[in-house]
């Protein structure tokens, strides 16, 4: 091989290096500035809904408290105040139910609600107190003798789906068990991992919390290698998954799935997922939103909570949190 030759090797493996890290450090760049644009609009519609709503969302409070969670942990800016403000709330809102739950009356939503307050409590540290071992035993006794939890509502695709309120609550129970009925909660999670393990997903809600609880409980390896293939399985060529596969591919399905399959222990950088990422990311609208249509059947009046696309505000609120979260994982 020629001296000439050999130098024109070096050059274009040299030149191929600098325009991957180039492509890397762009990529990188924009993820950094998709989370930052995102998190003031979270944080906002957190307040607010509280305020206005007087009562905890999975989608605008719980799912905010995860992402707010983890953007701390990686490194973004969020504001402090409003984060601890927003814990305070939260806490207040179980203490003010505890009453009534121990003598059988859950909030709103029952466990399909209570299991996410607990996830939401959960990602922000909040100390184990009397209220929330309330909540925990509420969740515990209504789990059914085969191990499942029925949803209690039908609003898709949060709460449309025995799948979901049976992974929200195992994880719910992990985090939240009171410290003397150990045993009794560690079988209740063992018995909802069986159920979750024997199951077979519909769409992809299910595909997504089934991997999610089959993660949290520790499944055996080919039984989770089975739940990510599958979740993988449903990737569109755009990039995305859609909730269902008469749907286009949208943030909310999106930004689930790819956080599932991080959970799971499928890399950032591996090709399914970056493809997911890419698919987010140009798709995030310039106000730090995504805007993902509702197809739940109203049943609260109208109002605003701060969140941008009027009737579409709550889907895509919880889309936003997915689709954040997603983006962050790539740090």
């Amino acid at each position: 091989m020629s001296k000439q030759f050999s130098c024109f090797i070096v050059t274009i493996f040299l030149v191929t290096i600098v325009a991957f890290q180039s492509t890397a450090t762009a990529q990188r760049n924009s993820v950094d500035v998709a989370v930052q644009r995102t998190i003031p609009l979270l944080q906002k519609t957190d307040a607010s809904f509280i305020k206005k709503s007087g009562c905890v969302s999975c989608h605008n409070n719980s799912l905010t408290a995860m992402t707010i969670s983890l953007a701390r942990k990686n490194g973004f800016a969020v504001d402090e105040t409003v984060a601890a403000d927003q814990v305070k709330a939260v806490a207040k809102y179980i203490e003010d139910w505890r009453e009534r739950i121990v003598q059988g009356v859950g909030i709103p939503g029952l466990q399909d609600t209570m299991s996410y307050i607990l996830i939401g409590l959960g990602a922000e540290k909040f100390s184990q107190n009397a209220s929330t071992d309330a909540l925990a035993r509420f969740i515990q006794a209504r789990q059914q003798p085969d191990g499942h939890w029925p949803i209690r509502a039908q609003r898709p695709p949060l709460e449309s789906s025995n799948v979901t309120v049976t992974a929200t609550s195992l994880r719910a129970l992990q985090l939240y068990a009171p410290e003397e009925e150990a045993v009794l909660y560690r079988l209740a999670v063992e018995k909802a991992a069986g159920w979750l393990a024997q199951t077979r997903p519909r769409d992809n809600e299910e595909h997504t919390f089934r991997l999610l609880g089959l993660t949290w409980s520790n499944a055996p390896k080919d039984v989770l290698k089975e739940a990510t293939t599958n979740l993988l399985s449903l990737q569109k060529p755009d990039g995305g998954w859609s909730q269902l596969p008469t749907l286009k591919s949208d943030a909310y399905a999106t930004g689930q799935a790819l956080v599932a399959l991080h959970e799971a222990g499928i890399a950032a950088e591996d090709p399914a997922y970056q493809r997911g990422v890419e698919f987010l990311l140009n798709t995030q609208l310039s106000d730090g939103s995504w805007l993902v249509k509702t197809r739940a059947v109203p049943i609260q009046p109208y109002f605003e909570s701060d969140f941008p696309h009027g009737d579409d505000q709550w889907i895509s609120v919880a889309a936003t949190n997915w689709a954040t979260m997603a983006l962050i994982h790539t740090k």
